[in-house]
């Protein structure tokens, strides 16, 4: 049985102050202690409603060391503490808000102050996700723009979007913004609007939040060593970041797993003293990319290497633009589920997509259409290219599930 706690963390007699959950605390874990606590929701990691260069802050950002004094820490620490007490975390993306806040920045572009603090200063400027989308106050963080949209934010005819807040927020039938009233604090000037989650530049900015699943690998001494092959056997891809010192436990079950078909890339060090890369390496299943001191140098080519190596792991690959696809396995059968977002304001209606492509690896050949009662079925046609499955769609409507088993 597991003890779930609804764990936000608001310190007494403080506001909500959304999306940015309190600083964690030592303190906070010994309470979590107490009441027995195995898992904790809504618990971590909000910040990517701001901007993504404030949410990477929130989980690795330094911690001023007077804070350190009484035991706060970032979120990622968070998360290894709650691990050592057999504690899960689920973090959580607030997908239905957009957050500006009153900010100061220096003549360097340093951010001095930020919300209630910068509300009474003279000519505040603002920090949200107008500014990361315009790459305004770029230096206010360890990352800005460009470490996440090297092209800018682009919407789904490759048009520059340089205000993502307005190009994706909910309006009134007057086209006015409509504001999340019960996030915002009545009486300060933070301002959140809710946010279209059918908006497809939205919807790519939500996938930037969460990316990955992370598994820890313990050093044996702060905490026991637990890593198994049942943890990783399932990805199709590992991501080893600068993991210089490793256990000979984790060294077995990491060439286990590349020997047993698994992709691995690591990026920098890996198991430094051993002859751990010599055997990954003569697996065929591991790529290497060394790292520098300026990510400008290694990260793209972490990315064309990440890139190349995940593409032939995508659960579905759809090239149709303004259609959102979603996969669930279940039972042996593998179901697409494909939104059709194309509206045509002058005709106020939803039109066909003529015809689009779904790719998909390693499933059956029997597809079968499904629609809402009283709608037309789309048209399907598969063609198989080896472990690969092609299947044309013509006439989309609105919502259509393709099940294939």
């Amino acid at each position: 049985m597991e003890r779930g706690i609804y764990f936000d963390g608001w310190y007494k007699h403080e506001h909500c102050y959304h999306p940015s959950l309190p600083m964690r605390s030592m303190q906070m874990l010994e309470d979590l202690e107490d009441y027995h606590a195995t898992v904790l929701v809504w618990a971590g990691m909000g910040g990517g409603s701001i901007s993504l260069p404030y949410l990477q802050h929130e989980a690795f950002g330094e911690v001023d060391p007077r804070m350190q004094i009484y035991g706060y820490m970032n979120d990622s620490d968070f998360v290894a503490e709650c691990n050592k007490r057999n504690i899960k975390l689920f973090g959580i993306v607030f997908e239905v808000q957009g957050w500006e806040y009153p900010a100061v920045f220096n003549e360097e572009g340093k951010l001095l102050r930020m919300n209630l603090r910068a509300e009474d200063a003279e000519n505040p400027d603002w920090y949200g996700l107008r500014e990361f989308s315009m790459d305004k106050h770029s230096r206010a963080f360890s990352t800005s723009l460009k470490d996440y949209y090297p092209e800018g934010i682009k919407d789904e005819d490759g048009n520059p979007v340089t205000d993502l807040w307005e190009e994706c927020c909910i309006r009134d039938r007057f086209g006015a913004p409509v504001h999340a009233q019960w996030v915002e604090v009545k009486g300060r000037r933070e301002q959140c609007y809710q946010m279209c989650r059918n908006n497809p530049v939205w919807r790519g900015y939500l996938n930037k939040n969460v990316q990955y699943d992370s598994v820890m690998m313990p050093d044996g001494i702060l905490r026991e060593d637990d890593f198994n092959l049942d943890l990783i056997k399932d990805y199709p891809l590992l991501v080893i970041p600068d993991c210089y010192s490793i256990t000979e436990n984790q060294r077995r079950i990491l060439l286990d797993y590349a020997e047993k078909g698994g992709s691995i890339l690591a990026a920098g060090r890996i198991a430094e003293g051993s002859a751990l890369r010599e055997e990954l390496e003569k697996t065929g299943n591991a790529v290497f990319v060394e790292l520098s001191e300026k990510k400008e140098e290694y990260m793209p080519r972490f990315m064309e290497v990440f890139d190349s190596l995940y593409a032939d792991m995508a659960p579905v690959l759809c090239g149709t633009k303004n259609v959102g696809i979603q996969r669930y396995d279940k039972d042996g059968a593998v179901y697409v589920h494909v939104l059709n977002y194309r509206y045509d304001e002058a005709a106020d209606c939803v039109k066909p997509v003529d015809e689009m492509e779904l790719v998909l690896r390693d499933v059956a050949d029997n597809v079968t259409i499904l629609t809402p009662e009283g709608v037309a079925k789309a048209e399907a046609s598969v063609k198989k290219e080896g472990a690969l499955s092609r299947i044309v769609l013509r006439n989309v409507g609105l919502y259509t599930v393709v099940c294939i088993k």
